[in-house]
């Protein structure tokens, strides 16, 4: 075959070179032809591969690339010798894997992407596979708490807790980071980020609630359990080690961004069927909590009697001075005691017996009760129900309740006119439970408490109380109308 080029002869048929001009040559065979040919010439610009590569066009220069496909967010690429498998990673949606367990539950890349899990105790948690197994992305795991009684805890492969799943929620689990076994996850959904490890956040002494946490700066908070304080890292999501303060813990508040005060029952000591009570600083340093000196009160003063529903209330003032007001076993009278703190010194002021407050024994017939706000830096609005008689009040019997003003100097007390409500025949509340009024804190110079009517309990009174300075002055009762179960909200 002859070769031209412009319609010249450049190569004969017997293949020798008849003229050495063959730019522009046409006609000549692929496989006669050397070296590589250029995209421009209608080649590829490549003469190598590896597995699983692939040409892709390349606007830039018009010119061909030579690229592998990338896995996205549940989807696996293996590249073999002229072969692509594309594959999901996810679990099947469609399957669900129910457990039930009194033990922590460990899951692998193998398990399936919804978990409903129910712990059959407390403080189990779900641990996370090895990262480097996974693939980013996700939800990796849907995890649902189908239980009906404890929280579950959400750890790395490495122990650290990312989130817990309260009774009743889902929260969805996402892999950013592979890179080592715990790796980096992230979570949407009905999740907290602090997993509780005890039943309750209130004292089991009495029956009001009192909050069992204090934040200090939004990273680090303090925790109660039992007799128990430990200190939370929101940041890193790790918790302290344990530190014994008592019996059982029943209030805590902040008094700086690294110090609380915490109050507890002391179960060392006892008188009767009752425990005296005992205050510590706590101080953090990182999640570590170490506890300053206690100061108690000896003899039979500030008892929390075995099961009432009258443990201690407490006003604080300001950072460092509280008003403490509970019920004196052995005098039968509600006591205030002022409290200050000093760095790590707690210091206790003299115990004063509340004017009009003797009253029966809270412990034993369960109907008397008091509530303590704060009305100024100084001073607090106490109200306090008396209870003249061991029966259950009903038709005839007489169960007033007082209000006053207390104001605090150092740790000195000091009462103020005191208002008796509630002489003769009117009745506190209603009949077969906490014989104390429901009472309510409008604003710092402002409350109300409902009672029950004259003695039949038919309907329920709103009684007004306002404030002036150190001056306590009881308004007209307003009758609601409603009958004795209504309640303040």
């Amino acid at each position: 075959m002859a070769i031209q080029v412009a319609g010249t002869t450049v190569i004969d048929n017997s293949r020798n070179v008849v003229s050495a001009n063959i730019f522009g040559a046409t006609g000549v065979p692929v496989a006669n032809a050397i070296g590589t040919l250029s995209v421009a010439t209608g080649g590829t610009g490549q003469t190598t591969y590896t597995n699983g590569q692939i040409l892709i066009g390349n606007t830039s220069g018009g010119t061909l690339a030579k690229g592998t496909i990338a896995a996205g967010t549940g989807i696996s690429v293996t590249n073999g010798a002229g072969t692509i498998t594309i594959a999901s990673t996810a679990g099947t949606p469609s399957t669900v894997t129910a457990t039930t367990s009194a033990t922590d539950i460990t899951l692998t890349s193998a398990s399936n992407a919804i978990q409903a899990v129910n712990l059959t105790a407390l403080g189990k948690h779900v641990t996370l596979p090895d990262a480097t197994t996974l693939t980013l992305g996700g939800p990796k795991f849907v995890i649902q708490n189908t239980g009906n009684a404890y929280p579950i805890g959400i750890r790395d492969n490495a122990g650290n807790l990312i989130c817990a799943v309260d009774v009743g929620n889902t929260v969805q689990l996402f892999i950013n980071d592979i890179s080592t076994t715990y790796g980096k996850w992230s979570f949407t959904g009905e999740a907290d980020p602090l997993l509780v490890v005890h039943d309750s956040q209130v004292s089991t002494w009495g029956s009001r609630t009192v909050e069992m946490q204090v934040d200090f700066d939004g990273r680090y908070s303090l925790h109660a359990h039992g007799g128990n304080v430990f200190c939370y890292d929101g940041t890193a999501r790790t918790i302290g080690s344990y530190v014994d303060v008592g019996y059982t813990v029943y209030g805590m508040w902040r008094l700086s961004a690294t110090t609380a005060l915490v109050g507890y029952v002391k179960s060392d000591v006892a008188w009767t069927a009752s425990y005296p009570i005992g205050w510590k600083v706590a101080t953090i340093s990182g999640t570590t909590v170490s506890l300053g000196v206690e100061a108690t009160l000896t003899g039979a003063s500030y008892l929390i009697h075995n099961g009432t529903t009258c443990p201690p209330q407490v006003a604080q003032l300001t950072d460092t001075s509280f008003i403490f007001v509970g019920y004196n076993y052995t005098g039968s009278t509600w006591q205030a005691l002022g409290v200050t703190v000093s760095g790590t010194t707690v210091t206790l002021g003299t115990a004063v017996s509340l004017t009009n407050s003797a009253t029966n024994n809270p412990g034993s017939d369960n109907n008397s009760g008091c509530a303590i706000w704060k009305n100024t830096s100084s001073r607090a609005f106490v109200f306090y129900k008396i209870v003249t008689t061991a029966s259950t009040p009903g038709a005839g019997a007489t169960n007033p309740f007082s209000a006053q003003i207390l104001s605090l100097s150092g740790t000195t007390i000091t009462q103020n006119t005191v208002v008796t409500v509630g002489t003769g025949a009117t009745q506190i509340w209603k009949h077969g439970v906490t014989w104390m009024p429901p009472i309510q804190k409008i604003n710092a110079n402002y409350y109300v408490a409902m009672t029950t009517d004259n003695q039949d309990r038919s309907f329920q009174y709103v009684y007004p109380f306002t404030v002036s300075g150190t001056t306590v002055t009881f308004g007209t009762p307003h009758n609601t109308g409603f009958n004795e179960t209504s309640k303040l909200l």
